[in-house]
C-alpha cells in the first residue's frame, strides 16, 4: 500500500484568532478593573502590599517577611529599595539568612525581631499584622509605626 496518506486539515489562522482575541480581551479587561495590588495573595502580602510599598523612601534597607519579600524587589528595585534578605536568592551571608528565616519560624526570633533586623541595619520593616514579629517593632522604641493596610504594617527606625 504505497498510496499517499492525505495530509491532515490545518487549521487557519481564522479559526483560531477569534478565540486568541477573546482571551486577550478578557485579560485586559481584567486588569483594567482591578488594580496592580489585586494579583497579590495573602502570603505575598495582599492587596495592602504595594500601598506600604510605594511609602518607602528611595534607597531604603528592608526587611520584610518571607513571602513579602519578593514582592518588595519586584515594585521598589528601581528605586534602590533593597531587603535584609530574599528567599528566591542565594547570596546572603549565612549569619543574615539565618537570622531571617528564624524571624519566620522560631518564636524566640520572633519576640527580638526589631533588635534582630536593627543589627542588620534595615531602616524600614513590613510585618504581617498580629504576628509576634509585628508587636516586638511596636514594643520598640527604636522603631515607630508608619502606616498599616490589612495584613502588613509598615515600620520606620526612629
Amino acid at each position: 500500500t504505497d498510496e499517499p496518506r492525505p495530509h491532515p486539515r490545518r487549521l487557519g489562522a481564522g479559526a483560531v484568532l477569534p478565540g486568541v482575541t477573546v482571551a486577550v480581551a478578557a485579560l485586559a479587561l481584567t486588569i483594567a478593573r482591578h488594580p496592580r495590588a489585586w494579583w497579590l495573595g495573602t502570603n505575598l502580602g495582599g492587596e495592602g502590599a504595594t500601598a506600604l510599598i510605594d511609602e518607602l523612601p528611595d534607597g531604603a534597607r528592608v526587611y520584610a517577611p518571607f513571602g513579602v519579600a519578593p514582592v518588595v524587589t519586584w515594585y521598589a528595585f528601581p528605586r534602590g529599595v533593597r531587603v535584609l534578605y530574599d528567599p528566591r536568592n542565594d547570596c546572603y551571608p549565612a549569619e543574615v539568612a539565618l537570622a531571617a528565616l528564624s524571624l519566620e519560624y522560631d518564636e524566640a526570633a520572633e519576640r527580638a525581631a526589631a533588635d534582630t533586623v536593627t543589627h542588620f541595619g534595615a531602616d524600614w520593616a513590613l510585618a504581617r499584622a498580629g504576628s509576634p514579629v509585628e508587636a516586638s517593632f511596636a514594643a520598640s522604641p527604636a522603631w515607630r509605626r508608619v502606616d498599616e493596610k490589612p495584613g502588613l504594617a509598615l515600620f520606620a527606625r526612629r
